[in-house]
């Protein structure tokens, strides 16, 4: 389905007379980085499934390495960045079962993205596989997030050159300039914080955090509203996005086999190293495409208006 559809249909799943109604979550915890190795088991590199895109939108590796990314292709997530120029969106799922999607001039990092192996028959698009700790920056542009029920222990931090986010089940958009960093709530909550000391101030769903550059060099200013009601429409659609990208694809592991080469056929495999195909992990995790008829995705991105 083309990006450029309007998806004004999604847009009352998620807000009706000013009531949230979405029930799809995403947790964002501040937590420490020690949460897996606690847990006595593994950590292995997630993946990103790219769920639909448009041309212009590349993935840089962390030896600066560029390619388009293509519709379907899957990459290894940690190390990895994802870049959208001034005509292309991007909808991105993570091996995790959330999902983001990259609005028009957007710059995203990945720093650092690990989870445990995914118990066998755990195949649910509702819920995370497994526990995951996850690090996104995001440069500049717009990011929409969205996931199913997440797993005790799981954490994922969102930095801007503003600001850190930490909290717990929502789905959000982010939108970053070089002065502010805006982040609207839907469901859940979010603490913003402008350094590692401060108690931070906490957001409510249907609430706004504007994050504003101090122009005299001092710390940034909080200032928190209700989501403006011109751009409630907005936001929403952003949301229903990724949560339509996470209904694509579900996540399993192949023990024992190096090789990225999902059972599915018709999906473009890299490897955020190019020209190796393969992952510095062992096991591998696999890409599963929801098969048509099952639970047909709607991803519709549309050319919001700023």
């Amino acid at each position: 389905m083309r990006l450029h559809h309007v998806m004004s249909t999604s847009t009352n799943l998620l807000y009706k007379s000013g009531l949230i109604l979405c029930t799809t979550v995403l947790a964002f915890a501040f937590t420490s980085n020690c949460a897996l190795a606690a847990s006595g088991k593994r950590s292995i590199t997630g993946k990103i499934y790219i769920a639909d895109t448009e041309p212009g939108a590349t993935a840089i590796d962390e030896k600066n390495h560029t390619r388009q990314v293509l519709k379907k292709d899957v990459y290894r997530g940690e190390g990895t960045a994802l870049e959208t120029n001034e005509k292309s969106h991007t909808a991105a799922v993570f091996s995790n079962n959330s999902a983001i999607v990259l609005d028009t001039n957007t710059y995203l990092k990945i720093p650092k993205y690990r989870q445990e192996p995914i118990p066998p028959g755990q195949s649910s698009l509702d819920a995370e596989p497994s526990v995951s700790q996850t690090s996104l920056f995001i440069e500049r542009g717009s990011v929409a997030m969205c996931s199913g029920k997440t797993a005790a222990g799981s954490s994922t931090t969102i930095g801007t050159d503003l600001c850190t986010l930490s909290s717990q089940g929502p789905g959000a958009v982010v939108e970053v300039t070089a002065t502010t960093t805006t982040v609207s709530l839907v469901a859940g909550d979010i603490t913003v914080r402008t350094d590692a000391k401060s108690g931070g101030a906490a957001l409510k769903p249907g609430e706004q955090a504007i994050v504003t550059k101090d122009p005299n060099g001092g710390p940034p200013s909080i200032k928190i509203q209700p989501i403006p009601q011109n751009a409630v429409a907005r936001v929403n659609a952003k949301v229903a996005a990724a949560c339509d990208a996470r209904k694509s694809v579900s996540f399993r592991m192949r023990e024992g086999d190096r090789q990225l080469t999902p059972v599915t056929t018709g999906i473009n495999v890299t490897d955020s190293n190019p020209g190796t195909g393969t992952d510095d992990d062992n096991p591998e995790i696999i890409v599963d495409p929801v098969l048509p008829g099952s639970i047909p995705p709607k991803i519709t991105i549309s050319p919001y208006k700023k």
